[in-house]
């Protein structure tokens, strides 16, 4: 019978947790994540005025944003290097932290921030733009994200094990080791 290899400890004692940031920490972060995609929105508002709005052009912006400019903003901040703090990947079997992220691992994260917005999105989308207009309602919406990623999308993204790997949050100069951040 072959021996067992021991299974390794993800969050080592020296890694931050998210409700160690300061308020402008998580804003910055939070701001980081969210500003692409509603400039991306808010364009595409924008484009659909101008253009019309033929029944193929939501499903493909969908598409654009789930599989190319969400993956890219996710692995683009995870190789951030915020003022006093970043992000890191730590894989399963392995203790080393890695500040690069596959385009397979930023869809995870990608979802996760997605699902558990676009329902309180929904909801604001739906209430904001008959009372404020499309363009006031596409504001409305985009603070309240900004709002939702500082309290409760960026912890989730950070305190979640996915399936082959984790997030972790590094203070900077708590690096473990020479090499690890190549």
């Amino acid at each position: 019978m072959p021996a067992r290899e021991p299974e390794f400890e993800l969050e080592p004692i020296d890694d931050m947790a998210y409700y160690q940031l300061s308020l402008a920490e998580k804003v910055h972060l939070g701001w980081t994540l969210t500003w692409p995609l509603m400039a991306f929105a808010g364009t595409m508002r924008g484009v659909r005025f101008y253009v019309g709005e033929p029944e193929w052009i939501g499903p493909v912006l969908s598409l654009l944003v789930m599989f190319v400019l969400g993956p890219w903003v996710v692995r683009q901040v995870v190789r951030m290097n915020f003022p006093s703090f970043h992000l890191a990947v730590i894989r399963h079997g392995s203790l080393d932290y890695t500040r690069a992220m596959t385009y397979k691992e930023s869809l995870p994260v990608l979802w996760l921030m997605i699902w558990r917005a676009s329902i309180i999105m929904a909801g604001t989308d739906l209430l904001s733009s008959p009372v404020m207009g499309s363009m006031m309602g596409l504001a409305f919406a985009g603070a309240v994200l900004l709002i939702l990623q500082i309290y409760w999308l960026n912890r989730a993204m950070t305190e979640k094990i996915y399936a082959d790997f984790c997030l972790v949050i590094r203070r900077a100069g708590a690096d473990r080791g020479e090499g690890v951040y190549d």
